[in-house]
């Protein structure tokens, strides 16, 4: 590649979950591509230390962000980047022309940020193009608006382009198709924390991971599960995730072999609740569009059983992955659950399904056709 690398700037500002770490694979998979890769992430996001290890100190600005659920806060850390943070980007990279800014999440300030700099375009990916059952009025407004004045729309499932086009007005040629990357890096962690499951071989350990909302379905995990262990003998469930879990706490009481994890799950920790014997990841979700929980079970080739909704059976290789059951039908999903107890040949399938599939979601890979779709893509 010539002198004149493509510039990409990572505007993220979460600070947990699942964006630390897809932000930063996505700048990982530019870094192999040859561009230069700039950020600006959270003073306070998870993986600080991975992010100052792969992007150069003269590339990457840790934001003050604001306190989450504060509105307070957030009022005052916004007159803040306007009065300080300002001259501060501007200074660090005002002899930047970026090809594009990459917004790998929604972030309140992602155009406040792109204002501040030379710019050709900005790149977003909308992951919920239909916002979840129980999102708030003034976050949908606030999402719409933020991919509204987009350029470009990335979509990790097809079956949301027409949705994308119509609820944001952006030209179909303007969205482009790229599928949720792998999630390499929880495999890349010590598996030995979180060692009070004490998952056991001689059960079928079904999980549920991820953050706890009303969309996810969980009324009907347990209503499922209730029916499973009135049944067999061997079967656990474990819940996993931060989120209020009070709405739920009497329907899972009454079940017998469960653990609740209440709280964020440090990525160190993710390693232990998908590597242990006999684990079956459960997605019972009422809506959704596609969900990161898929690629992570990919890495532990953990099996997968997912509601048939939204672009969830598009991650799983158009349903040739995973079993699918009947979306909000609790009793399809107590037969899935099933399967995985008196089919031991389903379990090698599914292991080299995976191993076949992840191949394709490697990082370097999604960032090649992401430039040649932008059509920024230099020749060599």
């Amino acid at each position: 590649m010539g002198e004149n690398k493509i510039r990409v700037l990572i505007n993220y500002h979460g600070k947990k979950g699942s964006g630390p770490s897809y932000s930063l694979e996505w700048a990982k998979g530019l870094l192999e591509c040859g561009c230069e890769v700039y950020a600006v992430v959270s003073k306070e996001v998870v993986n600080i230390e991975e992010w100052k290890k792969n992007i150069n100190d003269d590339h990457l600005y840790l934001i003050d962000t604001h306190k989450d659920y504060s509105r307070k806060d957030l009022a005052m850390k916004t007159v803040k980047l306007y009065l300080k943070g300002k001259k501060e980007i501007q200074k660090k990279f005002s002899h930047v022309t970026f090809d594009f800014s990459f917004h790998t999440f929604y972030c309140h300030w992602a155009n406040i940020v792109d204002s501040f700099l030379d710019i050709k375009k900005v790149v977003a990916i909308c992951h919920d193009p239909i916002a979840h059952s129980g999102t708030k009025f003034y976050l949908q407004y606030l999402f719409k608006r933020h991919y509204k004045t987009a350029d470009e729309i990335i979509t990790l499932t097809k079956s949301f382009t027409d949705v994308i086009h119509k609820k944001f007005n952006i030209p179909i040629s303007n969205i482009h198709y790229i599928p949720h990357g792998r999630m390499k890096m929880y495999n890349e962690y010590s598996k030995t924390m979180l060692n009070s499951l004490a998952y056991k071989e001689d059960n079928i350990n079904f999980l549920f991971f991820g953050f706890i909302e009303h969309y996810k379905g969980l009324n009907i995990l347990a209503k499922a599960y209730k029916e499973l262990e009135n049944k067999y003998e061997n079967v656990t469930l474990t819940i996993a995730g931060n989120g209020d879990f009070k709405p739920y706490q009497e329907q899972f009481s009454k079940l017998k072999k469960f653990n609740l994890v209440n709280r964020y799950i440090r990525d160190d920790e993710v390693g232990a609740l998908f590597a242990g014997p006999n684990i079956v990841v459960v997605l019972p979700y009422i809506n959704a569009t596609q969900s990161g929980v898929i690629p992570v079970a990919y890495e532990f080739l953990t099996p997968i059983i997912a509601s048939n909704t939204g672009g969830l059976k598009e991650q799983l290789d158009d349903g040739k992955i995973g079993l699918l059951f009947e979306n909000g039908n609790y009793k399809d999903l107590m037969r899935k659950m099933e399967v995985f107890i008196n089919n031991k040949k389903i379990w090698k399938k599914q292991s080299d399904l995976m191993i076949s599939f992840r191949n394709t979601l490697d990082w370097n890979v999604l960032a090649s056709d992401l430039l040649k779709l932008l059509g920024i893509r230099e020749e060599y």
